[in-house]
């Protein structure tokens, strides 16, 4: 299981930050904001085939689990004939 910075390098060493908008522009997941306008990404449909929520342990502040997004290997194929493209 990878985390976006871990896909970026996988990439040809992009960011986290590009990892994540790759993934969003091919349908896999979508960036949605909290009641306290805090950014969280969160699969769609499509992108659970690949991806797997964890969660981390910790809490936000109002109580609610901090879950992390973490994403199997072979979305790296469809990352990548994305990124040549």
């Amino acid at each position: 299981m990878l985390t976006p910075t871990e896909i970026g390098r996988e990439l040809g060493g992009r960011s986290g930050i590009a990892a994540n908008q790759l993934l969003a522009e091919r349908g896999l997941q979508i960036g949605k904001r909290d009641a306290k306008d805090r950014a969280y990404w969160q699969p769609t449909e499509a992108g659970m085939a690949f991806a797997r929520l964890y969660d981390t342990g910790k809490k936000h502040g109002d109580g609610t689990p901090v879950m992390q997004v973490k994403w199997r290997s072979s979305v790296l194929d469809t990352l990548r004939s994305a990124a040549e493209a």
